[in-house]
């Protein structure tokens, strides 16, 4: 019986994230010894863009001309490919759409051309595990725990579950606490149940073609969400802006509220400019978030999917996770899914959180690796530090000016006299002993006190002959010195020699 692990990659690229899932997964299944095999569905999009990829670097090899024949239980055509050494398979996702009705294929040409990626994935991943069995996973949920043995095959990982579904069948559930949610992150499907889940498919095909206009116009709604010029700023500006930290700040400590209340600050007064001017409405409802542009899909998709396992298990959801669910989960690095799906509401209860205003990216685990990011930058922000190559080129471009003014032209300006020049070498040595030795940044209170000291020096050399600040204006206001002028005054972008007799005046 072939054991197949399945993930899913639409839309035009081949991602770091997608490469790590494929790395630890492939590596993980050699060193366990497991006879389950990796499957990496893709569209003709997304294909192109591994291609591309694959095609060059050390350890990626693709061979696009290689496609044969899956072998025993996966009657498919596949595609062995590598990245970084690690061997994966590589199967296609349109022919497997056309084999089943046009409400499916019109529903993947329209959630594909309207960049719906996860709507597509959500309806292949039924069609993938209904054809061939195994475990479906996105690739921002299931990771090896690498302290445990993977299963050998799947009749291993079907002996957890102990028939607990009339057609071992079954899905993750998230706890609540208040209740039991059936989410379908993952899929597993026993291979000697393939088909089993026609039914399913039919009925979203009905419901498909029953809403298929509300569909249409969601699809609509969320192309131009991502196109809406707030959601455009944000992905510029959400790995540079200070001010994004407090969406992010929010989401990292699960403050579903906040969150929602600051992207409906940020979204207020903007509308879909719908093409039917009786569907035009906020970016956002009232909640901060796009529930009501997802209700249609939803129905057609995971909402059938969930219903389908709940009617089909032998028990209920709360001892289905108690008995099988948890000890599968073992499995695998702890619960991705909880960590990012529980939020908690105005009153501290907790709220499961997938409707939301999406700032630019299709997962939460881009969110997720978001926070991180910019936690570190807001940390910078706070607590900002200057190169010390930026204070040593500061101090050589006022010197060469220095000695250029008064010393390469003497006929004009008489020299600069000796002492003068010598002056100007010992206040080099103070700076350079005193902030430049064995660092390579300075925080922001030494940038500082080495401005203070340095123009100071200046000042203090200075003679009405020789105004060593007004060189030293000429070359701060350099582009590459902003820094420093921010120090000096934060209001003003260019600077006068009034306003450094000003610094030194607070000194």
């Amino acid at each position: 019986m072939q054991s197949l692990i399945h993930c899913i990659w639409t839309g035009p690229s081949f991602p770091y994230r997608l490469r790590v899932f494929i790395k630890v997964w492939s590596r993980y299944l050699v060193k366990c010894n497991s006879d389950f095999k990796l499957v990496v569905w893709m569209t003709a999009d997304s294909y192109r863009a591994a291609s591309d990829f694959l095609s060059i670097g050390v350890g990626n090899v693709i061979d696009q001309k290689a496609w044969h024949n899956g072998g025993a239980g996966l009657d498919v055509l596949v595609n062995i490919a590598q990245v970084n050494f690690c061997k994966f398979h590589i199967a296609m996702a349109e022919p497997l759409f056309a084999e089943y009705d046009n409400n499916l294929q019109r529903a993947f040409g329209l959630f594909s051309s309207h960049r719906y990626y996860t709507s597509v994935s959500n309806i292949f991943r039924v069609l993938v595990v209904n054809k061939f069995g195994g475990i479906y996973t996105d690739v921002d949920y299931l990771m090896p725990n690498e302290k445990v043995m993977f299963p050998k095959n799947i009749n291993e990982i079907l002996r957890i579950f102990c028939f607990s579904s009339s057609i071992e069948f079954y899905m993750p559930v998230v706890d609540l606490i208040h209740r039991k949610l059936a989410e379908n992150q993952c899929l597993i499907l026993s291979p000697q149940c393939v088909g089993k889940l026609n039914p399913l498919i039919t009925e979203m095909c009905g419901e498909i073609e029953k809403r298929y206009a509300d569909i249409y116009h969601e699809a609509d709604v969320n192309l131009e969400f991502l196109d809406n010029k707030v959601t455009q700023a944000l992905i510029r500006e959400m790995f540079t802006s200070y001010e994004m930290e407090k969406i992010l700040k929010a989401y990292a400590t699960r403050n579903y509220q906040v969150y929602c209340d600051l992207i409906d600050e940020l979204y207020r007064g903007e509308t879909q400019c719908s093409k039917d001017i009786f569907r035009r409405s906020p970016v956002v409802d009232v909640n901060g978030t796009r529930h009501s542009y997802y209700r249609n899909i939803s129905y057609c998709t995971y909402k059938i999917v969930g219903s389908f396992f709940v009617k089909k298990l032998h028990t209920n959801l709360k001892n289905y996770y108690e008995q099988c669910w948890i000890a599968f989960k073992g499995l695998f690095e702890e619960g991705t899914l909880d960590k990012q799906f529980l939020f908690r509401g105005k009153r501290g209860h907790p709220k499961g959180m997938y409707n939301w205003a999406n700032p630019g990216y299709a997962r939460l685990s881009n969110l997720e690796n978001a926070v991180r990011v910019v936690e570190r930058r807001a940390k910078y922000i706070q607590k900002p530090r200057i190169k010390v190559a930026l204070a040593k080129r500061l101090v050589q471009c006022v010197e060469v000016q220095f000695l250029r003014t008064y010393s390469i032209r003497p006929q004009e300006h008489g020299g600069a006299p000796n002492e003068a020049m010598s002056s100007f070498t010992a206040l080099k040595s103070v700076v350079e002993n005193g902030y430049f030795k064995k660092r390579f940044s300075m925080s922001m209170e030494d940038s500082l006190n080495f401005l203070k000291i340095f123009v100071l020096g200046l000042q203090n050399i200075s003679t009405q002959q020789y105004d060593l600040i007004v060189i030293l204006t000429s070359r701060i206001n350099e582009s590459h010195f902003l820094e420093f002028r921010k120090l000096i005054d934060p209001q003003k972008d260019q600077l006068d020699v009034d306003d450094i007799r000003a610094f030194i005046r607070q000194i």
